[in-house]
């Protein structure tokens, strides 16, 4: 028999279920609800114009189950529009979110996460997502692949602050938390999108809240479905849908005064720029856009770059360790060269860290590499500096690196006596004793010379080679043109003449 806790007038708990293409879901969804031992609860179904018949399955379950009550929107609003109208007709003490593909899989999850709030006057109560429920096809078996960012939270606390755990901003999911109805609406706190929502709403009640708590049990077992937009081509309003959620989330934490450096949320702050960081330019956005034609590149960039500065935010502010970062990346330093690029509103430089943050086949990224782009991040081409070891740095521009690779090679030629100052600044050395050649191959200058040069000498061998219709493609993105030429060892070639990505 289901059991309650607490007050017996009105429901426990809220749980609003947005209902969108869902119909070989949503019963199942439905019945993990109505299993759990809370029973004191209202199931609000909001059916935001599904194309198929889950209404039907909603409205048959409805009819043996008075806690259900379905709504019906005239017009396609999204889920979290869908779930704003729900909050506006809900009763409960407490909201608690799920979507209608997804299931609750632990029975007394509800009434331990009520009683943990009851207890601790907690306004937030986070439950735990162990395992993305990965579905390759319609109907076939589900492969559960574990959720990295849960080795945070395998433990259980109760009230504590948000100051307290930056790293409870690791996790994006809104869905894992309960929520104080009455603290929602004190502080107007609604979904501000419709899709890719997730990141303002749990952020903007994360820093509102006086008191979470974290109760380490499987709350949700999330499907990913295969027709879902984490798996489906990317568009341009997908790009778009990331940088307002970026946006919305700087404006929340200037707003609560954490891009203050002596904030006690500015480590939080460090926390969702660094994934932000990750998710915008270390994975599908930026590669994407990097397809898309000039215009929307530029107001691409425009928006990252702002909100990156907005938020004052560093290379010594980027977080290591955090669920899905690209660690080869980040040892290489590629994240910090991309940070120095957006704070300095340079996308050239930025692109050269992304394509450093995906190496060639060949292998890792050399040491070499690894030092030329952690002075990069620091120095801007041509620039002079005080290194952490307190020598003397040249920044040798986008092409340097190549030097570093090269300088075990080139230390043979160079009188033995003069092998150690060759060895400490080959650029330097470079350029004092074989200037032409240098400047044409390691410019301190203009990082793109080298480019400019060849490109023209390029364009005339396609074209004596019987590829002159290849031209036009070659001149219009010639990077892009030399990286995808016919086998990987042209390819890895291309990389190698053409690192830094886009350059015109």
């Amino acid at each position: 028999m289901a059991t309650d806790t607490g007050q017996t007038e009105g429901p426990r708990v809220s749980v609003i279920i947005p209902v969108h293409g869902v119909e070989a879901y949503i019963e199942d969804c439905i019945a993990s609800v109505q299993a759990q031992d809370l029973a004191s609860l209202e199931i609000i179904t909001v059916n935001d114009v599904s194309p198929d018949d889950a209404q039907q399955v909603i409205d048959r379950l409805a009819a043996d189950d008075p806690r259900i009550r379905p709504m019906v929107l005239t017009e396609n609003v999204g889920q979290g529009f869908a779930r704003n109208r729900a909050l506006e007709v809900a009763t409960g003490e407490y909201v608690w979110f799920i979507d209608g593909d997804d299931w609750m899989p632990d029975t007394g999850f509800l009434s331990r996460a009520v009683a943990l709030a009851d207890t601790t006057a907690s306004d937030m109560v986070r439950g735990r997502k162990l395992y993305h429920a990965v579905e390759r096809k319609a109907g076939q078996p589900l492969r559960l692949v574990p959720d990295e960012a849960e080795r945070r939270f395998s433990e259980t606390r109760a009230g504590i602050a948000l100051a307290d755990d930056p790293f409870v901003l690791e996790s994006w999911h809104f869905w894992l938390w309960l929520y104080r109805r009455s603290f929602l609406d004190d502080h107007g706190i609604r979904f501000a999108l419709t899709q890719m929502e997730e990141r303002p709403f749990v952020v903007e009640a994360l820093l509102h809240a006086d008191r979470i708590s974290l109760l380490a049990v499987e709350a949700t077992r999330y499907r990913q479905r295969a027709q879902s937009t984490m798996r489906r081509a990317r568009t341009m309003e997908d790009n778009a849908r990331l940088l307002q959620n970026l946006s919305l989330v700087v404006d929340s934490f200037d707003k609560a005064g954490a891009v203050d450096r002596t904030s006690p949320l500015r480590a939080h702050l460090n926390v969702a720029m660094t994934q932000f960081l990750e998710i915008i330019f270390f994975r599908e956005a930026f590669a994407d856009v990097r397809t898309r034609s000039q215009s929307d590149r530029d107001a691409f960039w425009r928006q990252a770059s702002a909100a990156f500065r907005r938020a004052a935010f560093t290379p010594a502010d980027i977080v290591p360790g955090l669920a899905g970062q690209n660690d080869a990346a980040l040892e290489a330093r590629a994240y910090h060269l991309a940070v120095a690029g957006l704070g300095a509103d340079d996308p050239a430089v930025t692109a050269l860290a992304v394509d450093f943050g995906f190496p060639p086949e060949a292998g890792e990224v050399p040491d070499a590499v690894a030092r030329t782009l952690a002075d990069y991040a620091a120095h801007r081409p041509g620039a002079h500096a005080t290194h952490r070891n307190a020598s003397t740095v040249v920044n040798y521009g986008l092409f340097g690196w190549r030097l570093w690779g090269l300088a075990p090679m080139l230390a043979l030629v160079v009188p033995r006596a003069q092998r150690a100052a060759f060895r400490a600044e080959p650029s330097t050395y470079a350029h004092r004793h074989w200037a032409r050649g240098a400047a044409l191959a390691f410019p301190t200058g203009d990082p793109a010379r080298p480019f400019k040069f060849w490109m023209p000498v390029f364009a005339r061998i396609l074209a004596a080679q019987g590829l002159a219709g290849h031209v036009p493609r070659f001149r219009r993105d010639p990077v892009k043109f030399v990286r995808t030429l016919a086998t990987p060892l042209e390819r890895l070639a291309g990389r190698l003449l053409f690192p830094a990505g886009e350059l015109r």
